[in-house]
């Protein structure tokens, strides 16, 4: 099973990507504190699953997914 959402934004930078999900790391100045993925990502382990980060729409944008083992 799979919990998917997509984020419209643009296209993500290397350096984005490899900090997405960091605790009070936000890719856009007055973003929000940059907790919201990281915790997702704590959540989605405490019930077993995983938060899985990807491209959305030919790298624009992303998606999160929260996928639980089956």
């Amino acid at each position: 099973m799979c919990l998917r959402i997509a984020n419209d934004c643009p296209p993500l930078e290397a350096e984005v990507w490899s900090r997405l999900g960091e605790r009070f790391f936000t890719p856009s100045p007055g973003g929000g504190v940059g907790l919201g993925l990281s915790i997702a990502r704590r959540v989605a382990e405490l019930h077993g699953a995983r938060l899985v980060l990807k491209p959305w729409r030919d790298g624009a944008g992303f998606v999160a997914e929260v996928v639980f083992p089956a």
